[in-house]
């Protein structure tokens, strides 16, 4: 939940707190990257990025995705808190409603769809996604045991893995998804419900959108990115056309996007990639090839690897 304190020790905890507070003074000067915050705090890089990790899983602090600049995130607007601009400014700092895309999207710029009749194969692919290096995964609410499953994995996965519920419809869903574990939430419309919904729980949510006037829907409604779907059916060059009048909206082509294809559409401007089918493969199946399930996975990441930003 939102309001969990991280898990860290109390020391821990009071450089956590002090990275906020950092984070608040450079708020409305756009933020700080990671080594600004570092050298904000005194501290070393690699001990901030630990300890920013679990005020980015609770909302604390947001990154902005094509920046990668560290700001407020929506938790902290939760908490009726009120910042100071900085020295002199003497003004509230407005936080923004709408909860960032996680980390672990923002980083490895992939989300693996799980998609079956039954998930009853779905922790051996999960497992076998994470070894691999993707670390954003999706079951979705039409998988029978879907739920179960998430709930199961959200008690047992690294720090830093992201899981979340697809095909969400409602907001009764979003708060059976929230309930199990997930921290964010897909959908194949814009629903404002949802969007707002997610929100409310402090979790991310990717509204499903096509044409440039849906992106803007669901932008505006909130959404923390917005799922371009269908996706292969356009090609790159299509997203390429939607982001010169919409640049600041992140787009997560899905549907259809092929291992061969990642970076095409990473280098087109989307911020990350929805892979179904094209990555999972068999994998779900009763005798489905983990083996190669991880082959994939690794050639995913390889390929984001080398795509530019």
């Amino acid at each position: 939940m939102p309001g969990a304190a991280p898990r860290n020790s109390s020391s821990s905890l009071r450089r956590a707190l002090g990275l906020i507070e950092v984070v608040a003074t450079r708020h409305a000067a756009g933020g700080c990257t990671l080594t600004e915050l570092a050298a904000d705090a005194g501290l070393a890089r690699s001990t901030v990025a630990r300890l920013v990790t679990p005020l980015l899983d609770h909302g604390y602090v947001e990154v902005e995705p094509a920046s990668g600049r560290h700001r407020l995130g929506v938790a902290i607007a939760r908490l009726g808190s009120t910042y100071v601009l900085g020295p002199g400014k003497g003004a509230a700092a407005p936080v923004s409603a709408r909860v960032p895309m996680s980390e672990a999207l923002v980083t490895t710029r992939v989300v693996a769809i799980l998609r079956a009749e039954h998930a009853s194969r779905a922790e051996a692919v999960v497992d076998t996604l994470v070894e691999g290096g993707i670390r954003c995964l999706e079951l979705t609410m039409t998988t029978r045991g879907a739920l179960e499953v998430v709930e199961r994995l959200a008690a047992r996965v690294p720090t830093g893995v992201d899981l979340g519920m697809g095909t969400v419809l409602t907001a009764a869903e979003v708060d059976r998804a929230v309930d199990a574990g997930a921290r964010f939430v897909v959908s194949p419309s814009v629903v404002p419900a949802v969007i707002a919904a997610a929100a409310d729980r402090g979790i991310a949510s990717y509204p499903g959108a096509l044409t440039p006037t849906e992106i803007h829907q669901a932008w505006t409604a909130g959404a923390s990115a917005v799922k371009l779907f269908p996706a292969g059916a356009l090609g790159p060059d299509y997203l390429k056309a939607v982001r010169a009048p919409l640049p600041d909206i992140p787009i997560v082509p899905t549907g259809g996007v092929g291992t061969g294809s990642v970076r095409a559409w990473l280098d087109a401007g989307a911020c990350a990639v929805g892979m179904g089918s094209p990555l999972i493969g068999d994998a779900l199946t009763s005798d489905g090839d983990l083996g190669a399930l991880a082959e994939r996975a690794r050639a995913v990441c390889a390929a984001v690897a080398g795509a530019g930003r």
